[in-house]
């Protein structure tokens, strides 16, 4: 089985449904505690998330697309790549290029066409505490 079978088989079939379309499946991995000390890295989501961003960065300069996916089946992957105690299947990237809609099959064609709508800034900028809406946000 090549490495992105066994990549694409750690996704639920709600996202292999579409993710068999880019040629490139990246599984990220992330390490819970700190190499020098073996104590909780409280940063390691946030360190993937760097990494990452920067992986989606150069790939957007080189014309590709990246889609994220936190549908990860983590025992699966954890079995399937040997990936030990300690670190953590965090999420699995689509890379290629941008494909018409067409390709799409009819469920997920309708929500790609259709107009998105984001959550209000307001809804998750704080200032002073949790749930008071940061005078920077209020128009």
């Amino acid at each position: 089985m090549s490495r992105y079978d066994r990549v694409f088989n750690c996704m639920p079939a709600a996202n292999q449904h579409w993710a068999h379309l880019a040629p490139v499946l990246v599984l990220t991995v992330t390490n819970l505690y700190l190499p020098n000390t073996g104590k909780p890295n409280r940063f390691a989501r946030y360190d993937i998330g760097l990494a990452v961003e920067n992986l989606v960065l150069q790939a957007t300069a080189l014309g590709l697309f990246c889609h994220q996916t936190g549908g990860v089946n983590v025992e699966k992957a954890r079995t399937e790549f040997n990936i030990p105690d300690g670190y953590e299947p965090v999420d699995i990237i689509a890379i290629g290029y941008l494909g018409g809609v067409d390709r799409l099959p009819d469920d997920l064609r309708e929500p790609e066409l259709g107009q998105r709508m984001r959550k209000p800034i307001t809804d998750f900028v704080f200032s002073d505490r949790w749930g008071k809406v940061s005078q920077l946000v209020i128009e």
